[in-house]
């Protein structure tokens, strides 16, 4: 949360290239400041941006509920804005998109799952969530603790990662900024390259 510096990796395959910055969802203006920075080098180069976001904002109380049972947390504005209060670290701050939209041009697009998609997805493979009374009552917001289980980082991580590579693929853009979060980098190159083994890390 104190790094300031954008890291970044490109992609490439015979037909498209992609620039993926590795993404925090809290830390250092000046972190942030530099990667719209880097966003607008690579628009001035042609490229259209794909950025990261499940929009809690708009989800029912009961997804919410769920994501709360399985989660651990709810990974809204609101839920890392509380985060942020609790954390003893000077300057940290909540990533916001709209930072990076616009630059050069309007071609920026959300691509993610919704939060009501991440649960039929946990519940199709898993079976219903079913809350307590519990469940029902405790605060959505007030009390966290992240669930990194291996069946939720599954979907969190893996399942996304697979509708990133698709969207990907299927773009008609053929230069991508990807603005995910560091840890979905690998498993993003992996899923592309099963769809086309022409894809390979550039550096």
């Amino acid at each position: 949360m104190t790094n300031t510096k954008a890291e970044s990796v490109d992609f490439s395959s015979n037909k498209k290239s992609v620039h993926f910055i590795n993404m925090i969802h809290i830390g250092q203006q000046e972190f942030y400041d530099n990667v719209a920075q880097e966003v607008k080098k690579y628009k001035e180069d042609g490229y259209v941006l794909f950025y990261e976001w499940i929009d809690y904002e708009t989800a029912d109380t009961l997804t919410l509920r769920k994501t709360k049972k399985i989660v651990g947390m709810i990974p809204s504005k609101k839920g890392y804005s509380l985060m942020i209060e609790r954390i003893e670290v000077e300057g940290v701050v909540f990533q916001e998109n709209e930072q990076f939209m616009n630059q050069v041009n309007s071609l920026d697009f959300n691509v993610d799952i919704t939060p009501q998609k991440l649960i039929q997805e946990y519940e199709k493979r898993h079976g219903e969530i079913l809350l307590s009374n519990d469940d029902l009552q405790v605060p959505l917001y007030e009390d966290f603790n992240f669930n990194n289980d291996k069946i939720v980082m599954d979907i969190i991580l893996n399942h996304r990662n697979k509708v990133v590579a698709e969207h990907i693929q299927n773009s008609k853009y053929d230069k991508i900024i990807v603005m995910y979060g560091a840890d979905h980098q690998k498993g993003v190159l992996e899923e592309l390259q099963k769809i086309d083994s022409s894809w390979k890390k550039v550096k």
